[in-house]
């Protein structure tokens, strides 16, 4: 739940439910074929740290997934994307990823997959800054930026988390509370 609080994904679960809805994501169509799913992102939401969320971020944040030197656990759920064993291999960027302009990403697959969705609304797909991550390294985890209703204020493992309610967050009227 803290993850939900500080970050936000292309896609996620209307409340109490498990419809799926665009949160970063404006609108998303997909391909006749079901292999190639294009966002268009919304506009003026912004990071922790002040700076607008683009394309580019979503592609960065996914191919941080995709690097073996990242060793993310959610790798396996975001190779089906087309390109990425060979980004894997070789670095670069991943095929599958295109950006159109800065607000509009397609990720094609290898094969149709039903529930690619569902796996960009999962917390392993939050959207990050480069940024920030370049900053702190492996220990980003200990000073996450996201673009979700809370930021992070201070944190001493172990004892205590305190959030500060996002007064730039992207939805309107939310969070409810400071």
């Amino acid at each position: 739940s803290i993850m939900q609080a500080i970050f936000d994904c292309l896609m996620d679960y209307r409340p109490g439910t498990f419809e799926l809805v665009p949160d970063l994501a404006e609108s998303y169509t997909v391909s006749d074929a079901g292999r190639t799913y294009t966002f268009k992102l919304r506009h003026g939401v912004k990071f922790h740290n002040g700076r607008e969320m683009t394309a580019e971020d979503v592609r960065y944040s996914f191919e941080r997934i995709l690097n073996p030197a990242t060793q993310s656990p959610a790798q396996g759920y975001f190779n089906v994307i087309a390109g990425s064993d060979e980004f894997a291999a070789k670095g670069g960027h991943v095929s599958g990823i295109a950006l159109s302009d800065p607000y509009t990403v397609s990720i094609t697959l290898k094969q149709a997959k039903a529930t690619f969705l569902n796996v960009l609304a999962m917390h392993f797909g939050s959207v990050v800054p480069k940024e920030e991550v370049d900053k702190y390294g492996a220990d980003f985890g200990h000073h996450p930026v996201g673009t979700g209703a809370f930021k992070l204020v201070e944190w001493t493992p172990g004892q205590h988390l305190l959030l500060q309610r996002n007064k730039d967050y992207f939805k309107p009227d939310l969070p409810h509370l400071d």
